[in-house]
C-alpha cells in the first residue's frame, strides 16, 4: 500500500470469499479503514468489489472495474517499456540448487537477460535466467509482469527495489562517487584503526552456515575484525567470485564445491578462495589471514654510539665521516640516528666500516673508524650517532 500511495495509483479491493457464511463484508472495509485504505463507498479512494474466487461470483464486476478503472487512469499506470527497467521484490529465498532467487514486479521497463541489477548503489549481480509465472524460462520481462530471477549474489528483502544499472563501470563510478562524499573524517593520530576481514560465506545446509558464522563472530580482537559480508547456500558461483573480487573478500566454501564456471574466474582475475570439509581447518586460515593484518612489531636492538671527530666527503645522499666509537660497537648494515644537543637530526644508514681504509665488519669500544653514512647529508662534527638495530617480528593473536 505504501508504493501505491507513493506513486498515487488507483487501487482495487477484491473482498473474497464471500460465498463462506462467515462472511463480513462490512467488517472487512473497516479494517481496511484502520489501514488507511479508504473504502469509495466510505467517501474514499478505494475501490472495493465483493468476490469468491471459489464459485466465480463477481468476477465479473472485477473484470469490469479494472478495464473501467485502466481507461480512466491509462495516464497514470501505464508504464514505459522502453526506460531502464525498475521494480520491487515481492519474494526472496536461497534455493539449494540456483542460490540466491528472487520474485520481481516489474513496474517500469523491460528486464532483460544479463542485465546488471542494483539495489541501493550495491550491485546484486547479473540476470542468468528468468522465469515467467508459469515457469518457463523467457528472455525479457515487460512492465507489471511479476518474474523469477536467477544470478543474484544474495537474496535481497522483500520491498527491496531492484534496478537495472548499464553496466559494471558505471555502477562502481557511482558507488565511488557516494564514498567520496560520505568519506570520514581522518582518524585522530595515537589511535590504531581497526582493519577488517572481508569474508564470503558459502556451505551446503543452513545449520552449516550459522554454526560458523556464530563461531567467526565471537573471534573478537582490539586491532582486527572479522566482517561477514555475505554468506548463502550452494556452491560456489560466478556472481559469488565477482563478488569476492569486488568487495576485496575472502572466499570460503564449506562442503561445497565452485563451479567449473566459476573456478575459471578465479584462475582469470586472481580471486582467492578455498573449500574446506574440516570447520577447523577453516577457523585456522581465517585466524591466520587476520594475523597478516597486524601491524609488524618493530623490535629495536641498540649497539652504542659513535661521536663524529671529521668530515671527511659530502655527496647528495651520503658522506664519509671519521668518528669515535663511545660505547658499545659500531656494526655495518645498521641503522643510524643523529643526535645533536640532545635532538634528533636525522636517520641513515651504516653502509661501510673502515679502520685504517680497510673494510671491517664491526668496530668496538674506544676504536675510531670511517663510517660510510647513506641519508640525509647533514652530519656535523661533534654529533653523536646512535647505532642500531632493528628486526621485524610477525605478531600472533593470542
Amino acid at each position: 500500500t505504501k508504493i501505491i500511495e507513493q506513486a498515487k495509483i488507483p487501487m482495487i479491493v477484491a473482498i473474497n470469499k464471500i460465498d463462506k457464511p462467515e462472511a463480513d463484508i462490512e467488517r472487512t472495509k473497516r479494517e481496511l479503514s484502520e489501514q488507511n485504505i479508504i473504502p469509495e463507498d466510505w467517501g474514499g479512494k478505494a475501490i472495493c468489489v465483493p468476490i469468491s474466487a471459489k464459485i466465480g461470483e463477481g468476477i465479473d464486476n472485477l473484470l469490469e472495474m479494472i478495464f473501467l478503472v485502466a481507461d480512466m487512469e491509462k495516464e497514470k499506470i501505464t508504464a514505459n517499456p522502453e526506460r531502464t527497467a525498475a521494480g520491487t521484490i515481492i519474494e526472496s529465498r536461497i534455493d539449494k540448487g540456483e542460490g540466491p532467487v528472487a520474485t520481481l514486479l516489474v513496474q517500469a521497463g523491460t528486464l532483460k537477460e544479463r542485465d546488471f541489477i542494483a539495489i541501493d548503489n550495491t550491485l546484486y549481480g547479473k540476470v542468468r535466467a528468468m522465469k515467467n509465472f508459469q515457469g518457463k524460462f523467457i528472455k525479457e520481462a515487460p512492465p507489471s509482469m511479476p518474474v523469477r530471477i536467477l544470478g543474484l549474489r544474495a537474496a535481497p528483502k522483500v520491498g527491496d527495489i531492484l534496478e537495472v544499472t548499464q553496466d559494471i563501470k558505471s555502477l562502481e563510478k557511482k558507488i565511488k562517487m557516494l564514498q567520496i562524499r560520505a568519506r570520514p573524517f581522518p582518524k585522530k593520530k595515537g589511535k590504531r584503526e581497526i582493519k577488517k576481514l572481508n569474508l564470503i560465506l558459502k556451505a551446503d545446509v543452513t545449520g552449516s552456515i550459522e554454526a560458523i558464522s556464530e563461531a567467526l563472530e565471537k573471534m573478537e580482537y582490539p586491532e582486527v575484525r572479522i566482517q561477514i559480508i555475505e554468506k548463502g547456500l550452494g556452491n560456489i558461483t560466478e556472481t559469488d567470485m565477482l563478488h569476492a573480487k569486488e568487495s576485496d573478500a575472502y572466499l570460503m566454501g564449506f562442503h561445497v564445491i565452485a563451479t567449473p564456471t566459476a573456478q575459471a574466474i578465479a584462475n582469470e582475475k586472481n580471486i582467492e578462495y578455498k573449500t574446506y570439509k574440516v570447520i577447523y581447518e577453516l577457523f585456522d586460515d581465517v585466524k591466520e589471514k587476520l594475523e597478516k593484518l597486524l601491524e609488524i612489531e618493530i623490535i629495536r636492538q641498540d649497539l652504542g654510539q659513535v661521536k663524529v671527530l671529521a668530515i671527511f666527503r659530502t655527496e647528495k645522499n651520503s658522506m664519509i665521516i671519521g668518528g669515535k666509537v663511545m660505547s658499545g660497537k659500531a656494526e655495518g648494515g645498521a641503522k643510524i640516528k643523529v643526535i645533536r644537543k640532545g635532538e634528533e637530526v636525522t636517520q641513515g644508514n651504516l653502509k661501510e666500516l673502515q679502520i685504517a681504509k680497510q673494510n671491517v665488519r664491526e668496530v668496538g669500544e674506544g676504536q675510531e673508524c670511517g663510517i660510510n653514512f647513506e641519508g640525509p647529508p647533514v652530519i656535523e662534527v661533534g654529533d653523536i650517532l646512535e647505532i642500531y638495530k632493528e628486526e621485524k617480528k610477525e605478531r600472533r593473536l593470542g
